[in-house]
C-alpha cells in the first residue's frame, strides 16, 4: 500500500484518503480488490493540473469518477447519480465530501448508485447538519469574502444546498446493504484554526508553497485531537459481505490506526524553504489596479477582460471605483466577476478625501488607474512595472494612449504646453492621461488644481512640488476605444 508521497493535497482531504487507506488495508487487504471513487478529481496545489488522489493510497485497480474532465489514466468523466458501470461491478464505492455539493432531492439517488454498482461496501464522508459546523463555515465563508472580495464555491454550494443530516444518510444507505456503522472525526477546532490560517495566505503565486508546509505542520499535531468533538465531519460505512460484529470491531481498530497515524511533519531542513516562501508571500510587489468608470459604461466588459487576462509575474489585484454608485454594475460583479472588488463613493465627497478613502483600501504598494474604456495589451503591467523601479526617481508614469491616431495625453509645465517632442519629464509637474501608473505614497505629493470629483480631474496629475518627476513612456503603449 502507497503512502503519501510529499504531502499533496490539504490536510482536511489527507484524513478523509487516510480513512479510505486504512478501512482498505483493514477490509479487503487482497491487491485485486476494485475500488471506486466517485468526485475524487482534486486539483494540484498550484491549480494548474489535476491530481487522483485514490491513487496516492491505494495501488490496486481503482476509477476515479468526476464531472470534471481528465486526461488522467483510470479516469471516467460522469454524473455520481448516474453511473455509467453495471450493477456490482466494484467491491467498494467511495464518495468523500461529495454528497453536500448535491441538491438535497438528488442525494438518495446518488446513495442508491453507490450501493447498486458495489458488490462489498459503501464509504461516504462529510461534514453534517450542526449549529458548530454551520457557524464555522460562515465565518470562513465571510473571511474570505471580505479579505478577496470572492465567494468560496464549495462553501457556498454548502449554504445552498444545506448540510446532509447523519441519519438520512444512514436510512438511506441502509435501504440497500445488510450491515452499517457512523462515526465522526476531525477536530473542527483544529480544522477551523487550520483553515482560517491558510485563508490569510491565498490567490498569490506563491501561496500554495506556503499551504504545504501547513498541511505538513498541522499532521504533525497529535492525532487523538481528531477524535475530540465537536467534529468536522462523519463518516459512513456500509456493507453486503461485512457482518455487523466484524465491521464494529473492524472500525475499533481502523481508528485506533489513524491515532497512530505517523506525522508527516517538516523537518529541521525545511525551515529555511519555508521561511523564504514567507518572505516572498509577505513583501512581494503588489499591483492594485483601480479601473474608474461612472457607472456600468458600454466598454466595461472589454477593459476589465483585458485587464484580468494580464500575463504579470507579480500579484494583480482588480477594483472597481463607480463615482455614481451604479446598483446595476455592482450586481454583475458579484454575480460574474466576484473577485473583483467594488467601491463608490458619496455623492457630496470632495476629490482629496474620494481618492485617499479608495486607495487606502487597496492592497498594492503600487496602483494602475485607468479609464473604463482602456484597453491593455496583454503585458502592459508589467511592462510599466519595470520601467517605474528602473527609475527610481520618478513617482508618477504614464504609457502612451493611442485614440485615432493621435495623442490622448496632455503634459507640460504649469505655464506652457510643450509640443510632443518637446516633453520634458524631469521638468514637468503635471500631465493628464487616462492610465497611470505610480507609487501609492506619491498620492501625498499631489497638489488638487479643484476638488471636484469628477474623471477629469482624478486623471489630472500636479505636483506640489518637483520632487520626483512625472515619466512619461511612449515606447509603452496602451489603447482607448
Amino acid at each position: 500500500m502507497p503512502e503519501f508521497l510529499d504531502f499533496p493535497m490539504p490536510y482536511d482531504q489527507f484524513q478523509r484518503y487516510a480513512v479510505l487507506q486504512k478501512f482498505l488495508e483493514t477490509f479487503y487487504p487482497a491487491k485485486q480488490t476494485r475500488v471506486l471513487d466517485v468526485g475524487g478529481l482534486a486539483p494540484d496545489r498550484e491549480g494548474q493540473d489535476h491530481i487522483l488522489p485514490l491513487k496516492l493510497v491505494y495501488s490496486g485497480p481503482g476509477i476515479v469518477l468526476d464531472p470534471q474532465f481528465s486526461q488522467q489514466t483510470d479516469f471516467v468523466q460522469g454524473d455520481g447519480t448516474r453511473l455509467p458501470f453495471r450493477d456490482n461491478f466494484f467491491d467498494i464505492a467511495a464518495a468523500l465530501d461529495v454528497i453536500e455539493h448535491i441538491p438535497a432531492p438528488g442525494r438518495e439517488d446518488f446513495l442508491k448508485e453507490l450501493c447498486r454498482v458495489s458488490k462489498g461496501s459503501v464509504l461516504v464522508s462529510a461534514p453534517f447538519q450542526d449549529k458548530n459546523i454551520e457557524k464555522v463555515e460562515e465565518l470562513l465563508f465571510c473571511q474570505i469574502k471580505k479579505r478577496y472580495g470572492a465567494e468560496h464555491q464549495q462553501l457556498l454550494e454548502h449554504k445552498k444546498f444545506g448540510l446532509p443530516d447523519i441519519q438520512d444518510i444512514s436510512t438511506a444507505l441502509a435501504q440497500h446493504t445488510h450491515s452499517g456503522i457512523s462515526f465522526s472525526y476531525g477536530s473542527l477546532t483544529n480544522w477551523m484554526m487550520s483553515q482560517s490560517l491558510k485563508n490569510s495566505f491565498m490567490f498569490k503565486k506563491n501561496a500554495a508553497k506556503i499551504h504545504y508546509f501547513l498541511d505538513k505542520w498541522q499532521s504533525h499535531r497529535p492525532q487523538k485531537q481528531e477524535f475530540i468533538p465537536p467534529f468536522s465531519r462523519n463518516y459512513w460505512i456500509y456493507s453486503y459481505d461485512i457482518r455487523q460484529k466484524k465491521l464494529q470491531k473492524g472500525i475499533k481498530a481502523m481508528q485506533e490506526a489513524l491515532t497512530n497515524l505517523p506525522p508527516v511533519g517538516l523537518d529541521p531542513h525545511e525551515f529555511p524553504e519555508f521561511h523564504q516562501a514567507l518572505l516572498e508571500y509577505l513583501c512581494s510587489d503588489q499591483v492594485a489596479a483601480l479601473v474608474v468608470t461612472e457607472g456600468f459604461s458600454r466598454y466595461l466588459k472589454e477593459c476589465l477582460n483585458h485587464l484580468l487576462t494580464q500575463k504579470v509575474h507579480l500579484d494583480l489585484d482588480v477594483s472597481i471605483w463607480d463615482l455614481n454608485g451604479d446598483e446595476a454594475l455592482k450586481e454583475y460583479l458579484k454575480s460574474q466577476l466576484p473577485g473583483v472588488k467594488y467601491y463608490t463613493c458619496h455623492k457630496d465627497d470632495q476629490l482629496p478625501s474620494a481618492l485617499f478613502k479608495v486607495l487606502h483600501r487597496l492592497s498594492g504598494e503600487y496602483i494602475l488607474m485607468l479609464a473604463d474604456n482602456i484597453l491593455l495589451p496583454a503585458n502592459t503591467v508589467s511592462q510599466v512595472f519595470a520601467e517605474l523601479n528602473n527609475h527610481p526617481e520618478t513617482d508618477v508614469l504614464s504609457p502612451r494612449i493611442d485614440w485615432d491616431e493621435k495623442e490622448a495625453i496632455s503634459w507640460g509645465r504649469a505655464d506652457a504646453t510643450p509640443a510632443e517632442g518637446d516633453f520634458d519629464s524631469d521638468k514637468a509637474t503635471w500631465l493628464q492621461s487616462d492610465c497611470l501608473f505610480f507609487r501609492k505614497e506619491s498620492v501625498y505629493s499631489r497638489k488638487w488644481k479643484s476638488p471636484s470629483l469628477t474623471k477629469d480631474q482624478i486623471f489630472l496629475w500636479e505636483r506640489a512640488k518637483v520632487s520626483r518627476p512625472i515619466l512619461y513612456v511612449p515606447q509603452h503603449t496602451v489603447y482607448k476605444k
